[in-house]
């Protein structure tokens, strides 16, 4: 009868810390690799601050872009060029070449205990060019030997510098199903 109140107290301490780890659950409610419209950013904002990558906040307000650029995340999938691995696409394109064209990614994995259930990120790409129209990088995690399933979540944040010298920019998301990579 003791050590059965000592494992529920233990079960309670797991699931308490748990909860307050798990700063993201699964099912993000974002629609998977719609393209966004990079929008003009707020006069003395940071548009590279974003404390908690994991979440991804909205599209700054302002204008659309009238180069017609658009940030997109392509889903996470296994790859075809590096077999064993998760990887994903974040996306800068515009119809124009631009001054300056950006893109971040972040790869998350989830991982779960029990029923709850949180994102880790595990890679990050970055890529910026001068005069070009598209930028692509390509966010990877090589999965282990024993390969059970696992979903993973690619976070795009997409920035460029238009003709009209303002800053235009958007995040993005896309969340895979399950892979066969843990």
């Amino acid at each position: 009868m003791h050590s059965t109140g000592r494992k529920a107290a233990l079960f309670a301490a797991i699931l308490l810390t748990l909860s307050t780890v798990s700063s993201v659950q699964a099912g993000d409610p974002k629609a998977l690799g719609s393209p966004s419209p990079l929008v003009l950013g707020a006069s003395g904002e940071d548009p590279f601050l974003n404390p908690d990558p994991a979440q991804p906040i909205q599209p700054l307000a302002g204008m659309p872009s009238p180069d017609g650029c658009y940030g997109r995340s392509d889903l996470p999938h296994m790859s075809g060029h590096n077999p064993g691995s998760a990887t994903a696409q974040g996306n800068t394109i515009c119809r124009v070449t631009v001054p300056r064209i950006r893109v971040e990614s972040y790869l998350y994995k989830e991982d779960c205990f029990l029923f709850y259930c949180w994102w880790s990120q595990v890679d990050a790409k970055t890529a910026e060019k001068t005069w070009f129209s598209w930028i692509q990088v390509n966010p990877a995690y090589a999965c282990p030997a024993s390969s059970p399933t696992s979903r993973f979540k690619i976070d795009t944040y997409s920035e460029v510098t238009g003709r009209d010298n303002q800053v235009y920019s958007a995040w993005t998301t896309s969340t895979s199903g399950q892979l066969p990579c843990d």
